[in-house]
């Protein structure tokens, strides 16, 4: 499969005799393919180092895990740009990623091959965004997709492995969620107080629905509807930014997150967020497509415009002690009230996972998880029943 040679051997004129020479030990060896694979050669100083090489591509083309070392020769930043042009997601999440990547990637190691990416490379890349006064979340913003790209780049066969199995990175702070920093109900109905009168009923969609800000904005007086004596929402799509055709980005209806065109849930709507709905209805009336939330010209209200009324509305609510707190809030923190609001009072963490429409129960688990009632007291009861009835 492949053979060691001494080229200064069989030279035509002129051969190497002697035979402790200083010339290179060379291995030739064929690509897999068979009779088709290009064949390849590599020299080495020594017999030892020679035959390494040969057992390692002997084992790498029977197990089917051989390496063509050319094609990890592709710089970071093209690879990227292959890499993303054959994925599917989002136009934010594109927009997004690629901000970040040009941003803290590129300078670092955007020109380097591939293969040339060491541990040490991303190790430095996280130090440096440190001590600029990044977070440990913003590094991973765009570590995740590029994690993501390395491996894809090892089952392309581009390089053996991936710089970020030997890297020691900085973990993710604790997802869950400390009830006792977000706001109360009274600081809820100051903060819709405090906005816009044709805004505040979003406030209600937020921490009364747990409805993530762009499906707040997306949402028509249509999608409410009485089920089994039960009023709910449901929630059907998102309002985000997208590539338009001539590559900027616009304000559109998408899909939700987690889901493709055509799916949705269902969240309960409480009384009181009814009441806003009807009265904003009333008062403000709808887009032209039934949509609550419309601009002066009718267009589409955007999550960033929205957070522009908040961040002035915020800073009402707190005074003293508690205005420290509030200078943290963000529209996410209401979600969070509504989930927390839910789980402590003994509400299942299946529904609370499905109305807030996670990806699995296992994010909901992470982030919530600790505010379920302990069910030990429970547990006892139920099996010293059952074993005493045994």
């Amino acid at each position: 499969m492949a053979t060691l040679i001494r080229k200064c051997k069989s030279r035509q004129e002129d051969p190497c005799t002697n035979n402790r020479c200083k010339h290179p030990w060379t291995v030739r060896y064929r690509e897999p393919g068979g009779r088709s694979g290009r064949q390849r050669e590599k020299s080495f100083p020594t017999q030892t180092a020679a035959n390494n090489f040969k057992a390692q591509v002997e084992h790498d083309v029977r197990a089917h895990t051989y390496v063509d070392p050319d094609k990890g020769k592709i710089t970071v930043r093209a690879y990227w740009e292959e890499w993303t042009g054959r994925r599917h997601v989002k136009d934010t999440t594109a927009y997004r990623n690629d901000k970040s990547f040009e941003r803290h990637i590129v300078p670092a190691i955007g020109r380097r091959s591939l293969v040339g990416v060491t541990a040490a490379d991303l190790e430095r890349i996280s130090a440096t965004m440190k001590a600029g006064g990044l977070s440990v979340a913003t590094f991973w913003s765009v570590g995740k997709p590029l994690r993501a790209m390395f491996r894809q780049a090892v089952t392309d066969k581009r390089i053996i492995s991936s710089p970020f199995t030997g890297a020691v990175l900085p973990k993710l702070p604790n997802k869950a969620v400390d009830e006792t920093e977000l706001p109360t109900f009274e600081d809820v109905a100051r903060i819709a107080r405090g906005m816009k009168p044709e805004f505040s009923v979003g406030i209600w969609l937020m921490a009364g629905c747990g409805l993530r800000i762009g499906e707040a904005m997306a949402v028509r007086e249509s999608d409410f509807r009485v089920v089994a004596g039960t009023r709910v929402l449901r929630v059907r799509r998102q309002v985000q930014k997208v590539k338009g055709t001539d590559g900027k980005l616009k304000t559109a209806l998408c899909p939700l997150k987690h889901r493709e065109e055509g799916e949705w849930r269902d969240v309960p709507v409480p009384s009181m967020v009814w009441d806003h709905v009807q009265w904003h209805a009333k008062r403000f009336g709808t887009r032209d497509d039934g949509t609550l939330f419309r601009t002066k010209a009718g267009d589409l209200v955007t999550p960033d415009w929205y957070r522009e009324d908040w961040y002035k509305a915020v800073p009402r609510v707190g005074t003293g002690p508690t205005l420290a707190s509030t200078a943290k809030w963000t529209p996410h923190d209401l979600r969070h009230y509504f989930a927390s609001t839910c789980l402590l009072n003994g509400l299942p963490i299946l529904s609370v996972s499905r109305w807030l429409g996670h990806g699995s129960i296992t994010e909901t688990a992470d982030t919530y998880g600790h505010l379920t009632p302990d069910a030990l007291d429970t547990a006892v009861s139920v099996l010293d029943g059952v074993l005493t009835a045994a």
